[in-house]
């Protein structure tokens, strides 16, 4: 005997199918948000510093020159909103308006708030600020003094903004004599389906605060969710390059600066045969996180593979199937019922 499906049976078979990789593929987002909305530091020495957090990575750089060159700053009074004159993203949500405050700069999709990047501190005295808006970057300046200065010094700090998604923060002319309780941070609020939202904060330690610093917020795309080093080593876009750091057992996003600061022992580059190792090991730390991230350690990358691949296949495979027996026995019963003609 022939069976035949009709339009509704298959559309009911296809919502069945969307809605449960739809909940897995929610899921998978919001353990990973999760895991690293804490941060995991990666390595760290006297000079350099690697932490990994959901979306972004943080790479910290001392006695570095300004990253800005040649740009006109102008004066504005906050709060001061701007729309951008080059596409960017705030953890993969366009961003359509920069709303520049006194202290730092808000991400914002037409009237939503998706997020702020300051630095702040109590002890600030006559600030004065300034912008620079140009094709391609933004940059906002905060020049100030502290208020037990008796010398009346000027420091500055400026946030700039760069098309291809990254944020840095550079600090000039500043000193810690004054034990000054001075913060940066990139903040946000991410929707997590049927869990309510999770806030992430990003935080500048304090010691690092310093003239020279340089603090940039790269977006790490996919290579944190390697957990091989033969995958993160075959990872590469047109925008980020992978690779694995073996004393973290982790996948990490590289540039072309990276390669030549972070070639340290136990490193690999990805894509690379030519893997140097550096005098001087870079000291690992790890810093406190969840649950997730511990486990790391005990074969959580393969549970993880096994949680978020195998078993949403298998559950889809048997929704499939149920929903063809079903349909089978819904057109049995069907064909079964006698005629009223």
């Amino acid at each position: 005997m022939r069976y035949t499906f009709s339009s509704g049976h298959l559309v009911l078979v296809y919502l069945v199918v969307s809605l449960t990789l739809k909940f897995f593929n929610c899921q998978h987002v919001c353990d990973e948000i999760n895991s690293l909305k804490q941060g995991k530091k990666v390595f760290e020495d006297d000079s350099h510093a690697y932490s990994q957090y959901y979306h972004y990575s943080q790479i910290i750089r001392v006695n570095q020159s300004s990253p800005i060159v040649d740009c006109k700053f102008e004066k504005f009074v906050p709060p001061y909103k701007i729309i951008p004159k080059f596409l960017f993203q705030f953890y993969g949500s366009d961003v359509t308006i920069f709303d520049i405050g006194k202290y730092g700069i808000t991400f914002m999709n037409g009237s939503k708030i998706l997020g702020t990047f300051f630095s702040h501190s109590s002890d600030i005295i006559s600030p004065q600020y300034e912008i620079s808006n140009e094709e391609n970057l933004l940059a906002h300046r905060l020049s100030f003094q502290i208020s037990d200065d008796s010398l009346k010094r000027t420091f500055k700090i400026t946030h700039l903004i760069l098309p291809n998604g990254k944020i840095s923060v550079y600090y000039d002319n500043m000193t810690q004599e004054f034990g000054l309780p001075f913060q940066s941070r990139l903040s946000a609020s991410l929707a997590c389906d049927g869990e309510g939202d999770r806030n992430i904060h990003t935080f500048v330690d304090a010691k690092w605060i310093k003239s020279g610093t340089l603090v940039e917020y790269e977006v790490s795309g996919d290579c944190p969710k390697h957990d091989s080093m033969e995958i993160c080593q075959e990872s590469k876009t047109s925008n980020t390059k992978c690779m694995w750091y073996e004393k973290a057992n982790m996948c990490i996003v590289s540039t072309d600066k990276d390669i030549d600061d972070f070639k340290v022992n136990s490193c690999q580059i990805g894509n690379s045969s030519n893997v140097h190792v550096s005098i001087t090991p870079i000291v690992v730390e790890e810093a406190t996180t969840t649950p997730r991230i511990s486990e790391s350690d005990n074969g959580h990358g393969k549970s993880n593979h096994f949680l978020h691949i195998v078993i949403p296949v298998v559950i889809c495979f048997l929704v499939v199937c149920s929903g063809c027996v079903i349909c089978l026995l819904l057109y049995r019963k069907k064909k079964c019922m006698p005629s009223l003609s």
